[in-house]
């Protein structure tokens, strides 16, 4: 904001002071002129001054209102949100969208007029813990529910990144995101931080062995999980630690004579995306294929030509109707499976298979690289933490089988 200046002079026939204060406003030059009965000019003065002071202290408010405006936390985002989306591929666009929607709705309803400046650690605290105990519910629910600590750090990332960018164009000098503090579950069904589950090998045979068991389509009833579609899913996510997005994307021309070849993945947002690359340039990668996973295949596909739904092109799992699988159908199913089959942690996720493959090749005495370069890591510290933590488990175990050994 420029200067207000003031002027005295008389008016034309005099007899009178006149006050003329010169002021810009929207980048425009503005004057305003007061005639004054005094011919005193001390006390002219005076009154200039407090016209001088006046218009100072309202452009002052237009200038905080304007401000206010443009910096608003919510107007900021979704102008912040919408240049990300130009940048970023679509499907990642859509889960900045998801995972900003939370931050929206908390925001619209406890400060919808606040500042970027004005937002404090307390207020991102107060919504890390609206997310863990209410983030999931909506207005009808009677029962408030939260959202995961992982989905909560996911959140906190975007406000991280968004107040990051507020840092670098000088708009705040503090990302106070990054010294709130995000809140821990507690709860008896939720894994620790840093726990690591996997299947031992004689839990994963009799996995395995329960979905082989399950009936097929045509022996379902209408309601019932369609449980044997995992058996192939799983066989081939146990032999090579496939991500979910890579054995869900698939396709018949990529398995070949002697070989399987990663080169897909498929994502769920708000909707499925199917994308031509993989995640990293250490996760395209091919695979010998073995002889369990050939003939485990081969069956699969003679029983798509049966159903009248192969197609050279298409995905290699896909459900009765010959359609790719959802990928949240399918860790809603795996979840399912894990709970009713008595042989196996209830706890299980679908990613779980990937460390169970690594946990199997660490016990055929495979190296961290050989295991990193099987399973697609990029980054050795990844497959060294799954070390590390498999090891701490088997001394665990090891050491529950010497106890009592000595009869001490």
């Amino acid at each position: 904001m420029r200067e207000v200046k003031g002027y005295l002079s008389k008016s034309r026939n005099g007899k009178k002071l006149m006050v003329q204060i010169v002021y810009y406003e929207n980048g425009e030059l503005h004057k305003k002129t007061k005639t004054l009965d005094e011919t005193n000019r001390q006390k002219a003065q005076r009154v200039a001054d407090k016209m001088i002071r006046e218009k100072e202290a309202e452009l002052q408010e237009k200038e905080k209102e304007k401000k206010k405006k443009y910096h608003n936390f919510l107007y900021c985002l979704d102008g912040w949100l919408k240049a990300k989306s130009e940048e970023i591929e679509e499907d990642t666009a859509d889960a900045y969208a998801y995972r900003v929607k939370y931050i929206k709705n908390f925001f619209t309803v406890n400060k919808p007029l606040a500042t970027i400046e004005e937002l404090t650690v307390q207020d991102i605290n107060a919504f890390y813990q609206y997310l863990l105990t209410e983030g999931k519910s909506s207005s009808t629910d009677n029962n408030p529910k939260g959202l995961s600590v992982r989905t909560i750090r996911d959140i906190a990332g975007i406000l991280n990144r968004f107040f990051d960018e507020a840092v670098a164009y000088h708009v705040v000098t503090e990302n106070v995101a990054k010294r709130a503090t995000i809140p821990r579950q507690k709860e008896n069904n939720v894994k620790a931080d840093g726990e690591l589950h996997f299947m031992e090998f004689e839990e994963a045979k009799g996995f395995l062995q329960f979905l082989k068991e399950q009936p097929k389509a045509e022996e379902c009833e209408y309601l019932t999980p369609r449980f044997y579609i995992l058996y192939p899913l799983v066989v081939v996510c146990l032999t090579y630690g496939f991500r979910r997005s890579e054995v869900l994307a698939l396709r018949w021309d990529s398995v070949r004579e002697d070989e399987i070849e990663v080169c897909r993945t498929v994502v769920r947002t708000n909707r499925v995306y199917y994308k031509d690359n993989v995640k990293t340039r250490a996760s395209h990668r091919s695979y010998p294929l073995t002889d369990d996973v050939r003939c485990l295949l081969e069956e699969l596909k003679q029983e798509q030509l049966r159903l009248g739904i192969y197609n050279d092109n298409g995905f290699v799992f896909v459900d009765e109707y010959g359609r790719g699988l959802d990928p949240d159908y399918v860790t809603k199913l795996f979840k399912k499976a894990v709970k009713k089959c008595e042989c196996t942690q209830d706890n299980l996720t679908f990613h779980d298979l990937r460390k169970t493959c690594a946990s199997l090749l660490f016990e055929k005495e495979w190296t961290i690289d050989q295991v990193a370069g099987w399973i697609g890591h990029s980054d050795l510290e990844t497959t060294r933490r799954i070390y590390l933590k498999i090891t701490e488990k088997w001394k665990k175990d090891r050491a529950e089988e010497l106890d009592g050994m000595f009869g001490v």
